[in-house]
């Protein structure tokens, strides 16, 4: 049975490659006619790239934000004075 199935014939590109595949991509048909029109529906990877930024700095807001909570949180029980409360939290 499997003489008769070819694989590579149902091997389907990535609807969403990575953005090293878009860059290699542009770079190949770099001399276009009329490239404002040509490129509009494909993603800008420079807008991409700052979005990426600005989710992982507000990521390492949120973790530093919850780090210091939970050791706040720790040092109250430890002192005996937050009897596990998770309302001292707020």
């Amino acid at each position: 049975m499997d003489k008769f199935w070819n694989w590579k014939d149902f091997d389907v590109e990535h609807k969403n490659p990575s953005e090293q595949a878009l860059r290699r991509w542009r770079s190949a048909v770099s001399i276009v006619k009329n490239r404002r029109r040509r490129f509009r529906m494909v993603a800008d990877l420079v807008k991409r790239s700052e979005a990426e930024k600005k989710k992982l700095k507000i990521q390492l807001v949120c973790r530093s934000f919850l780090f210091n909570k939970i050791s706040k949180y720790r040092n109250n029980r430890r002192a005996g004075d937050g009897a596990g409360c998770i309302s001292k939290l707020h």
